[in-house]
């Protein structure tokens, strides 16, 4: 027999309806105008190990409105943790019983997230490859366009090396793993080819590029870079650091081979 004893601290908030998980055990919380704030639990279970039952959660932990409330820090770790599993074990031996275990959660909480694994490498996908908005503010901020190509080379060389373990995992295992991968970098190109177009004809405008058409120049570029990248990849070669791939990159793109 199961004997729970729970003790809450609520306060006045909006109509909801929370549902608080505790590893495989689901506790749905009805509040009309209150919501849950913490919640204490002890839990004891006749003839049963109280952490065979809970998982990695222990009887006495208290549960509060960080827990509750950090939905987008469950998710991160979900992600980070499904990540190292993927690459470490791959994707078809990776359960989700594993993953909560490793998280220190509940099944259901990662079903709370995610629909299933396929979701989640779906998010990694898109988390590690796809636009950066940060970085796509910086290349359109740049005025100096040799330096905005510099960087689109340099930080999609950084993309290709940080997410290579996942990539070749989900080309491996992962049921229309390809057909996600060929959508996430057309996108991809799209975005560094616009970029490098762009940033050629500004420096055509300024004088320091000869004239040639931007986009094919640039579709020539991120070929070069896409080609180092999958080659390597086939032929199990170690890369460079991105930074002295994209400068010998840079260096034949923008010079030539021509003495």
């Amino acid at each position: 027999m199961t004997v729970v004893r729970l003790s809450t601290r609520l306060w006045r908030s909006p109509g909801s309806q929370q549902e608080l998980t505790i590893s495989d055990w689901r506790l749905p919380v009805f509040t009309l105008d209150w919501r849950l704030a913490g919640l204490a639990v002890e839990s004891s279970v006749s003839g049963l190990d109280i952490d065979s039952k809970l998982g990695d959660t222990h009887a006495d932990r208290t549960y509060g409105r960080e827990d509750i409330m950090a939905t987008t820090d469950t998710r991160a770790t979900i992600l980070q943790i499904a990540r190292r599993l993927f690459v470490q074990h791959g994707f078809t031996a990776t359960t989700m019983r594993q993953l909560a275990r490793e998280a220190g959660i509940g099944k259901a909480t990662i079903y709370h997230h995610f629909a299933d694994k396929q979701a989640i490498v779906l998010a990694l996908l898109e988390q590690e490859t796809g636009p950066d908005v940060d970085a796509l503010a910086a290349f359109e901020s740049e005025t100096d366009p040799r330096r905005c190509i510099d960087m689109v080379v340099l930080a999609t060389l950084e993309v290709f090396q940080q997410s290579m373990d996942l990539i070749q995992v989900v080309q491996r295992e992962v049921p229309d793993g390809q057909v996600w991968l060929d959508a996430g970098f057309r996108t991809f190109w799209d975005t560094n080819t616009t970029t490098v177009g762009a940033a050629i004809a500004q420096g055509q405008t300024d004088g320091i590029f000869r004239d040639v058409d931007p986009q094919q120049a640039a579709a020539v570029l991120m070929s070069m870079v896409f080609g180092l990248v999958t080659s390597a990849t086939a032929l199990n070669r170690p890369l460079l650091t991105p930074e002295d791939e994209a400068a010998g990159l840079l260096d034949i793109f923008l010079r030539g081979i021509d003495v």
